[in-house]
């Protein structure tokens, strides 16, 4: 039988930024999203193996780094209020 879609690995640790990148992946090209949106639905799929919560600044920097290397760009930027919006590539 094969593992769900959003099984953990049992062996590897953790690592919220590389959940965060797999929800990324599995979204499908030019959708639109926020850091929030993306910290809730990384907590909704793995919020099981996390003492806390993921929060939207550690999502933000993940998605920083994402835009960077290409696989996520900006498509509005944010200020400090209205959050950044990006689109998977």
């Amino acid at each position: 039988m094969a593992p769900p879609e959003d099984a953990l690995p049992p062996d590897r640790p953790v690592i919220r930024s590389r959940l965060v990148a797999r929800v990324v992946e599995k979204l499908p090209a030019g959708k639109t999203f926020t850091a929030s949106w993306l910290a809730a639905e990384v907590n909704r799929r793995f919020g099981h193996a996390f003492r806390r919560p993921a929060h939207s600044r550690l999502v933000g920097a993940a998605l920083r780094r994402l835009a960077a290397n290409g696989t996520a760009r900006v498509v509005q930027p944010g200020t400090s209020h209205p959050e950044t919006v990006y689109a998977r590539v």
